[in-house]
């Protein structure tokens, strides 16, 4: 079943994460997937200020990423749009540095991620179990 989702339609579902060093993350929900339905696909925007530094980490799902706005570097790689990353459940990813713009993406999961971001090494032995286990 399509779903579709204007910008003017969802700009009130954009929350604020203040995240350390005095950065910000915004996350506006497209199409979102309540706890109760993970089956259901997710959509949302991410925003975040220049500068901010994401840890390499993994995720339950697959997803895209898809880079409208701004640049970053991924692990050792350049971000810019348009530009497209893909990430398969459980494989880590990472560092994101923000670049002087700050960086905004889309990120596209064909089902509900169970939970946040999955940092490395914290998660590292439950991630090589779940690989381990395929």
């Amino acid at each position: 079943m399509p779903q579709l989702a204007a910008y003017d339609e969802v700009r009130d579902r954009r929350t604020q994460r203040d995240v350390p060093g005095g950065h910000h993350v915004f996350r506006t929900d497209f199409i979102a997937a309540p706890a109760e339905r993970p089956e259901l696909p997710q959509a949302f925007l991410i925003e975040s200020t220049p500068g901010h530094h994401l840890r390499t980490h993994f995720h339950e799902v697959d997803q895209f990423q898809v880079v409208v706005g701004g640049t970053a570097t991924l692990a050792k790689h350049d971000v810019a749009p348009p530009g497209v990353h893909f990430a398969r459940a459980f494989t880590p990813y990472g560092p994101l540095i923000n670049g002087k713009d700050g960086i905004r993406f889309f990120t596209l999961r064909a089902r509900r991620d169970p939970g946040r971001a999955q940092f490395i090494p914290e998660r590292s032995e439950e991630h090589t179990s779940e690989l381990q286990s395929r």
